[in-house]
């Protein structure tokens, strides 16, 4: 039975889920104790995939869903040398919108995302709860001390193998080639992790995603490879909007403390905002850009896009072979994945996307 298999106190362990050294007791305590009980309640809760789908009361959307689910997990197995094992061979339906939400901080004056250090996980640049109230209750902390802050919920991540993650309903189940990133970008962070590396695992990560997604939808013999394309492009347009703004923000925040004055930031904010206008990136783009600003969330952003064309290109050194490339990042050390993350590789069209602003 699951829940023998993975006993309170190992199941802290493997998360990682310590104690903050910067808080007190109590807030410590109460952040662990949540974080332990959220993931058991995902273990404890969740059913194998095989039982939902024959239950009669199951719809068929997501009989079908979790049909296709296993269909890409097996591409991922066979076709991208991804390690499955036992993750999402189980299914949960959850009560809300997000499976966590996670807290990213910004201090005054300063131009970098505030870490968290945990003992396997190392140091990350957000803070993760189950609840919307409790992550709610972390920001106005933050804030009452002058942080910008931003709180994003995610429909996953990855227990990097440790445990056996459950697939959810908060997976973008309307869109095979969406559900399929997820997974194939979750899966990788099991293939490679470098503790207090956020940066690096994500951009790693990301284009294993992107990759495994393109891959799967031309093994599907779709007639929509073109929409994909164009698609792609429209995302990697985005993100060089976001570079060339994060850039200009830097650049500003580098002088004389406290930082630029407000109006000089949303004189930057809205120059990004005229640059998606004019590129036709959509409102949701043209929405992410316009108030209320948040340097927490343009450095969450960053983090997940900024250095993923550097490995996209490390990808397609490889000649695409992914096992190739998989362990040509692994051997990387330090300094070399320094160097990395700070080449200086533009997204398609960056020349426009990523221009100075």
């Amino acid at each position: 039975m699951l829940l023998r298999l993975w006993p309170l106190p190992l199941l802290a362990l493997v998360l990682g889920l310590g104690l903050n050294l910067g808080l007190g007791g109590c807030a410590s305590f109460s952040f662990y104790g949540q974080a332990v009980s959220g993931q058991w309640a995902l273990l404890a809760k969740s059913r194998p995939v095989a039982e939902v789908q024959a239950d009669a009361a199951t719809p068929d959307a997501v009989v079908q869903g979790l049909a296709q689910a296993q269909r890409i997990l097996r591409f991922a197995k066979d076709s991208l040398a991804l390690p499955v094992g036992q993750r999402y061979q189980r299914y949960l339906a959850l009560d809300r919108e997000a499976v966590v939400f996670n807290v990213f901080s910004v201090s005054p004056g300063t131009f970098a995302l505030k870490t968290w250090c945990f003992p396997i996980a190392g140091c990350v640049p957000y803070r993760g709860y189950f609840s919307r109230e409790g992550a709610q209750a972390e920001g106005d902390r933050l804030r009452a001390l002058g942080h910008d802050v931003y709180l994003g919920g995610a429909g996953a991540y990855s227990t990097l193998g440790w445990l056996p993650d459950p697939l959810l309903s908060t997976f973008p189940w309307e869109d095979s080639a969406a559900l399929a990133e997820l997974l194939y970008h979750e899966l990788a962070h099991s293939v490679l992790y470098v503790p207090g590396e956020a940066a690096f695992n994500e951009a790693f990560a990301t284009a294993v995603g992107r990759a495994g997604r393109q891959r799967w939808v031309v093994a599907q013999g779709r007639a929509a490879l073109e929409a994909q394309g164009a698609r792609s492009a429209q995302r990697a347009c985005f993100a060089g909007v976001v570079s060339a703004l994060r850039a200009a923000l830097a650049e500003r925040f580098a002088g004389a403390s406290p930082g630029p004055s407000e109006a000089a930031q949303a004189a930057l904010w809205a120059a990004a905002r005229h640059r998606a206008e004019v590129l036709a990136l959509g409102p949701g783009a043209e929405a992410y850009f316009s108030p209320p600003h948040s340097l927490a969330r343009l450095l969450a952003t960053s983090t997940y896009e900024q250095a993923v064309p550097a490995f996209e290109a490390a990808l397609a050194a490889a000649g695409g072979d992914l096992p190739a490339f998989y362990a040509a990042m692994a051997a990387l050390d330090p300094g070399q994945r320094q160097a990395l993350m700070a080449s200086a590789v533009e997204p398609a069209g960056g020349a426009v996307c990523a221009a100075p602003l």
